[in-house]
């Protein structure tokens, strides 16, 4: 038996301008690679400060600050094996702060648009995980990424959409807590976990 592989990258640049989103619809096919050396993991102990934010471009005056997260997400079945990832990942060289805009309160709205990204890593490890005899049918695991795919985009332009790109100090203070609740019901799925899954 050969090897079937889907590779996924979800990129979305955050605080209203989507800079990039990308979702291959062929087995085999990325369109968008992470560049070596660019990317933060995402981890509980290292959270983003304004030395990350590499680009000098702005393209959007209307906004103080943008990031660029990504999803990557690899299956793949070789020889009967299944393997997997999905990492939750920052660009620096595609994030960018304006001149004096750097301030903790606009820092943690980034912040947020990467955990919520890592919100949406582990919704996937949770599908990998639990998915039944996936080296049988990965096009249909796909269709599921597919799904929480749409659902993570969503989700990115809301946080932006309800705390006006972190104008609205009690609207970014409310997601801030959603969104550590999620991480905290997600914690079986956590990157550095085996994932292991959860008894029922």
């Amino acid at each position: 038996m050969g090897k079937l592989i889907f590779i996924i990258l979800i990129t979305i640049g955050c605080l209203g301008l989507v800079a990039q989103v990308s979702f291959p619809t062929k087995i085999g096919t990325t369109i968008i690679k992470p560049q070596e050396g660019d990317s933060i993991l995402w981890s509980e102990g290292r959270k983003l400060n304004w030395d990350d934010f590499k680009s000098n471009v702005y393209p959007n005056k209307d906004y103080l600050s943008a990031s660029t997260v990504t999803i990557d997400v690899n299956c793949y079945c070789d020889k009967g094996k299944y393997n997997w990832k999905a990492e939750a990942l920052f660009s620096k060289s595609m994030s960018w702060v304006k001149n004096g805009k750097s301030t903790d309160y606009v820092l943690q709205h980034e912040q947020n648009h990467f955990n919520l990204t890592e919100v949406y890593a582990r919704r996937i490890r949770k599908e990998c995980v639990l998915y039944s005899n996936p080296c049988a049918n990965l096009e249909k695991l796909k269709s599921i990424i597919d799904g929480l795919k749409e659902k993570y985009d969503k989700e990115q332009l809301r946080y932006d959409l309800e705390t006006k790109h972190g104008g609205n100090k009690t609207a970014q203070k409310k997601w801030e807590e959603d969104i550590k609740k999620q991480l905290k019901e997600l914690d079986a799925y956590k990157r550095d976990k085996n994932y292991t899954p959860p008894k029922k």
